[in-house]
């Protein structure tokens, strides 16, 4: 995931999506759903920047062809809950490896067994 600030944009004709772009000119789609959950259902409502994690997706369209695309994850109005989202499941697993290590270490584990303790990052 990508982590970008998006500093205009405007929902399609159709209400579904939504095109954001960041200051560098990116297009990202953001579906209506993702920026409804946050408060924004119309134009009108959109507050510059709306920070996003973003990932470039595949897509086929209506004639079977294929194309990619930047599309939103997840969409904050707050820079910091979005950074605090692109490192939450990094932190969890740096906060289990560090309880795992406490409990082997307080259990007698000698270093070698205490190194094939490992918990995988997503």
């Amino acid at each position: 995931m990508k982590t970008v600030a998006i500093q205009s944009g405007k929902f399609a004709e159709s209400g579904k999506n939504f095109s954001g772009y960041t200051a560098s000119g990116q297009r990202v789609n953001i579906y209506a759903a993702q920026l409804a959950a946050i408060g924004i259902k119309t134009d009108a409502d959109a507050k510059f920047p709306i920070y996003a994690l973003v990932e470039k997706r595949e897509h086929t369209d209506k004639t079977n062809e294929k194309y990619t695309r930047w599309d939103a994850g997840s969409v904050f109005t707050d820079e910091s809950a979005m950074l605090q989202a692109s490192i939450a499941d990094a932190s969890l697993a740096i906060k289990a490896q560090m309880l795992l290590t406490k409990l082997a270490t307080e259990s007698g584990l000698n270093e070698q067994q205490l190194k094939s303790l490992t918990v995988d990052a997503f």
